[in-house]
């Protein structure tokens, strides 16, 4: 458990590494969106995985606030039930 932690957070790291703000960004929150089947087959590591993102973001945004930075993290977690159609519009 402890590894799948670590490698989300670094996940989280790369993902985040190429968001950008523009001029007129204010926000202090970036988004992390998953593509994930929560159902059918494979659901469960679909679920294992919306659990460790969650997990990931909670401890990164802890860090961040003890260390006084007011990025925030959030996730937000797409059904896909294993159908690239679905994947497709998420």
């Amino acid at each position: 458990m402890k590894r799948l932690l670590i490698y989300s957070l670094l996940f989280l790291v790369l993902l985040t590494g190429g968001c950008k703000k523009t001029d007129t960004e204010v926000s202090n929150n970036i988004e992390i969106g998953s593509l994930l089947s929560l159902t059918g087959n494979w659901s469960s590591l679909g679920i294992t995985s919306k659990e460790a993102i969650s997990l990931a973001i909670t401890d990164v945004n802890t860090f961040m606030q003890q260390k006084g930075n007011p990025i925030r993290f959030s996730a937000t977690t797409f059904e896909t039930k294993l159908e690239s159609a679905l994947a497709k519009d998420g």
